[in-house]
């Protein structure tokens, strides 16, 4: 069943208009066959769109008509650490897509991080392993993506941070915006001492990396329970 989010000949499920919201989720029109939904996803992330569409030509294929397929797309909230959205006491709001990374879900998430206007943007970033060569390579982008993003500042671990470092500041992050730490605890610690009520926080890494330690940490640093 052919889908995609850009016209092209053979097209059975399609998104058009699609509108990015940040932390608030995507909203599009479905168009199925010569029916159409406006769909408002709830988890962040305009690559989601494309996961959207994916479960929409599934359901087409065995016969879900397109309003059930709507509801079901709007009813749907991520499995933790995929794009999921947590205050902290503190004021500051955590995306955790801790699970896992790799190049192209790393542009993703800074991409979202990206359009999240008003408030300072953060990203703590692991390291993306299985690259094998390309690896420094992948990472020195990865840090080029991030200067892209327009973050405040960026905190690193993991072997390949000075890779990061290295992309981050030729593609114009200043030096003094990049934090490398040693462990989860000194980069939490390092995070706390720098975040303040409303900024957001990007945390990703790969499974390896365990990201969702640093939020664990901030959590407890802040001296209460996370909010959904």
């Amino acid at each position: 069943m052919p889908f995609g989010t850009a016209p092209a000949a053979g097209v059975t499920v399609g998104a058009q208009g699609i509108v990015d919201r940040g932390l608030e989720g995507t909203e599009f029109r479905l168009v199925v066959e010569r029916r159409e939904a406006t769909i408002r996803l709830a988890v962040p992330g305009r690559h989601n769109v494309t996961n959207a569409l994916a479960a929409a030509a599934a359901a087409h294929a065995l016969g879900v008509d397109i309003a059930a397929v709507q509801a079901g797309l709007e009813a749907f909230q991520p499995p933790g650490m995929r794009m999921e959205v947590t205050q902290l006491p503190t004021g500051v709001t955590v995306l955790n897509d801790a699970y896992n990374a790799n190049p192209a879900s790393m542009a993703a998430a800074l991409s979202t991080l990206a359009v999240s206007r008003g408030r300072r943007r953060l990203a703590a970033l692991g390291e993306m392993r299985e690259l094998g060569e390309e690896a420094p390579r992948a990472h020195r982008e990865l840090g080029a993506a991030a200067a892209g993003a327009r973050l405040d500042a960026l905190f690193l671990l993991g072997p390949h941070a000075a890779e990061v470092r290295a992309g981050a500041e030729a593609a114009g992050l200043p030096a003094e915006c990049i934090t490398i730490a040693a462990s989860h605890d000194e980069l939490a610690a390092r995070l706390a001492a720098y975040c303040r009520a409303g900024d957001l926080v990007l945390l990703k890494g790969s499974r390896g990396a365990a990201m969702e330690e640093v939020l664990r940490r901030l959590t407890a640093e802040a001296g209460g329970e996370r909010r959904p």
